[in-house]
């Protein structure tokens, strides 16, 4: 990727790179790193023991010490009738719990990969459009310009964070990306039709286009299919209730 490296410099030199996206293009950036992040956060969720079976040996201790006390059978059977099923609630509670905060914390995680991935998009359109203007293609100016609109456009909307999933101003994001995919895609037509010679950098730049579409692609199914397994179980009782009182709110879904 010597050629790819090269246009970069001449780029960031050229003022129309920033150095933060130098730096991810130089270094190729994971754009899985965010979400092996919150894959840990996840972990840190999850509950490590039964909630039932620790209720269940919980009250068995009480029931020992009781005992222990000397206190009548006829007050540890209504102890037993009372507490146990408080116990079991109480158990079955901390268990939707904490599977509804793994779910919430899955669908971040997706929609943070998701988001960097579009980051990685738009670092590579000025690497593309340099591409075109050094080949001095003549019907190729229109989607030049329209590509760089399109662009700061999608610039504009990032920077949302993972927790964005459930912002509504999610749908301008994903419709600004559109966008850019739908002007990229022109202008990689325009390349196909001109049949021009292609240089090193120019085929690793469509490879590392190639790639990163895909990866979008398999990175917003797997985000949708997240989102709408947890906005299934806010929309079930008791998710309502926790949605009501608990501080969950409903995930965007987009179509592919």
């Amino acid at each position: 990727m010597k050629g790819m490296d090269d246009q970069v410099e001449r780029l960031l030199e050229a003022g129309r790179l920033t150095l933060d996206e130098a730096r991810r293009l130089r270094g190729a950036e994971n754009a899985g790193a965010g979400f092996d992040r919150l894959e840990k956060r996840i972990a840190l969720h999850r509950v490590r023991y039964q909630p039932l079976l620790a209720s269940v040996l919980l009250l068995l201790l009480v029931e020992a010490i009781l005992g222990w006390l000397g206190t009548p059978l006829a007050v540890l059977i209504y102890t037993t009738a009372i507490v146990l099923p408080l116990v079991l609630l109480a158990g079955l509670a901390a268990r939707f719990y904490n599977g509804l905060v793994v779910a919430r914390e899955r669908a971040d995680a997706d929609w943070l990969e998701l988001e960097q991935l579009y980051q990685r998009r738009l670092d590579l359109i000025p690497l593309l459009i340099d591409s075109v203007t050094v080949l001095r293609i003549p019907e190729s100016a229109g989607p030049n310009n329209d590509l760089s609109e399109a662009r700061a456009r999608a610039l504009s909307a990032m920077g949302f964070g993972s927790e964005a999933s459930g912002s509504v101003e999610l749908p301008r994001l994903m419709q600004a990306q559109n966008d850019v995919q739908r002007v990229q895609n022109r202008l990689l037509a325009v390349l196909d039709r001109a049949d021009a010679a292609t240089s090193e950098s120019d085929a690793g730049l469509r490879e590392r286009i190639a790639d990163t579409e895909s990866r979008i692609a398999r990175a917003l199914h797997r985000y949708n299919a997240d989102a709408r397994r947890y906005n299934d179980r806010l929309g079930s009782f008791p998710g309502s209730l926790a949605m009501r009182w608990g501080g969950f709110g409903l995930k965007h879904c987009f179509e592919v």
